[in-house]
C-alpha cells in the first residue's frame, strides 16, 4: 500500500456520511478545487469552509438590491443589507462598533449605489424571484442538481459577483455555477460583477457583466465537464462507502482545470481521466 493510499485508509475510518441526494455548484467547485477539504467537510463529515469577506458582502448587496428592486426605499435597503453583513449585539454600541458600522455603511450604500445604477435596466424584464432555487435531475448521476438564483427575470437570470478587480472572463466556478442554472432554467444567464479597487484618491467602484453563452469555452462544453465531475463526485462516494480505495483515487484524480498552462494540457488530462 502506498502513502496515498494509506491517508486515503485514514480517512475512510473517519466516519463516512449519508451519500447526498442533491448537490449545489459551490459543492460542485469546491470539490473540483479544492480537493481534500472537500473531501474532509461533505465525506468525512467534518466542518473545513468558512465564509469569505467578499461572500458575505455579497450577501448583504443582494439583499438591499432586492429591496430597491421589490419597490424599497434606499434606507431601508441599507438596514437590510446592513443587519445581513453584520449581527449587531443588543444595546448601545461602543466606539469600535460605531466605527465598524460607519465604514459598513459607507461601502455598502456605495456598492449598492453602482449596483442599481445598472440594475433598473433590467426591471422591464419584469423579476419574478429573487433568491430562486432552481433544479435539475441529470441522466448522468443520482444527484439532484440545484442552486439559488439571485434574481430570476421573465427572460433571463442575474447573479450578482463581488470581486476585488473586474475580470476579463469568468471563472471556472462561475462557469460551471452558470451553466447548471442555464440547464436548470433554459434561459440564458448574467454574470453582473462589482469590483471595488482602492487608489490614492479613494475607493472606486466599478459594474461590469459576463454572460454564460459568452465565454471562451461553449456552454456545451462546460455541461460535459460538470458531467464528468458529478461522475467524479458519485464515484467518491460510492467507493468511500464502499471502501474501494483503488478505485476513489481515481475519481478523487479528476482534473482541475486551473491546474494546467494550456489547452491542449487540458483536453488531455480530461481523455486520460475519462479512460480510467
Amino acid at each position: 500500500m502506498n502513502e496515498q493510499q494509506a491517508d486515503l485508509e485514514k480517512m475512510l475510518e473517519v466516519g463516512i456520511l449519508t451519500k447526498p441526494d442533491k448537490i449545489s455548484p459551490s459543492t460542485m467547485s469546491n470539490f473540483i478545487e479544492r480537493r481534500s477539504a472537500w473531501y474532509m467537510s461533505k465525506v468525512a463529515g467534518m466542518s473545513t469552509f468558512t465564509t469569505s469577506d467578499y461572500l458575505q458582502r455579497g450577501k448583504a448587496i443582494e439583499a438591499g438590491l432586492q429591496c430597491l428592486l421589490q419597490g424599497g426605499n434606499e434606507e431601508d435597503a441599507m438596514a437590510i443589507g446592513l443587519k445581513e453583513l453584520w449581527d449587531f449585539p443588543d444595546g448601545d454600541l461602543n466606539e469600535s462598533q460605531l466605527v465598524k458600522m460607519q465604514d459598513h455603511a459607507a461601502s455598502l450604500g456605495a456598492y449598492l449605489q453602482c449596483c442599481w445604477t445598472n440594475y433598473q435596466k433590467f426591471q422591464f424584464l419584469g423579476l419574478k424571484s429573487a433568491q430562486a432555487k432552481v433544479s435539475l435531475q441529470p441522466d448522468f448521476c443520482s444527484f439532484e442538481l440545484y442552486g439559488y438564483v439571485d434574481f430570476l427575470w421573465s427572460k433571463l437570470w442575474t447573479d450578482l459577483k463581488v470581486l476585488s478587480q473586474t475580470p476579463s472572463k469568468l471563472s471556472q466556478g462561475y462557469c460551471v455555477q452558470g451553466a447548471i442554472y442555464d440547464k436548470a432554467t433554459g434561459q440564458p444567464g448574467v454574470f453582473t460583477i462589482v469590483a471595488r479597487t482602492n487608489p490614492k484618491a479613494g475607493p472606486v467602484y466599478r459594474y461590469s457583466e459576463q454572460h454564460i453563452r459568452k465565454q471562451e469555452k461553449s456552454l456545451d462544453w462546460w455541461w460535459a465537464y460538470v458531467r464528468m465531475a458529478a461522475i467524479a463526485m458519485e464515484g467518491v462516494y460510492d467507493c468511500a462507502l464502499s471502501g474501494d480505495v483503488d478505485n476513489l483515487i481515481k475519481h478523487m484524480s479528476f482534473p482541475n482545470l486551473e491546474s494546467f498552462y494550456g489547452e491542449n494540457d487540458i483536453n488531455d488530462a480530461l481523455k486520460f481521466w475519462s479512460k480510467l
